[in-house]
């Protein structure tokens, strides 16, 4: 016979109870989410093969993507229309390389000589 009380959640405090919070997604080969009908960017990189998962919140209008450690890699604001493409024009830049060549920065471009 029990004593009325619930068991306690073993996986309360663990990665297994955030995953239940916030779904895995799979990301594919060309560094997207797909979420209610739409494609979202992810950093260039981070699928690796064989299989990527990155966790998925909404906050507000606010789609956040973390990686398996829980790190926020990605936001965007959710679309309301099935099939658009939301893409970071960062998350396809290689910003370790410097030198020649046009780049935007805030709402300018600037064009770099050196």
């Amino acid at each position: 016979m029990g004593t009325g009380k619930r068991a306690s959640d073993p996986f309360k405090n663990s990665h297994f109870a955030i995953a239940r919070d916030h779904p895995a997604y799979n990301v594919t080969k060309d560094n997207v989410i797909h979420f209610k009908g739409s494609s979202y960017s992810v950093p260039d990189g981070t699928f690796q093969k064989p299989k990527t998962e990155v966790f998925v919140r909404q906050q507000n209008d606010c789609l956040i993507i973390s990686n398996i450690d829980h790190e926020e890699i990605a936001r965007h604001e959710i679309s309301l229309l099935k099939g658009q493409q939301v893409r970071n024009n960062n998350h396809k830049r290689d910003h370790s390389k410097k030198g020649k060549g046009a780049y935007r920065t805030g709402d300018m471009f600037v064009y770099r000589s050196d």
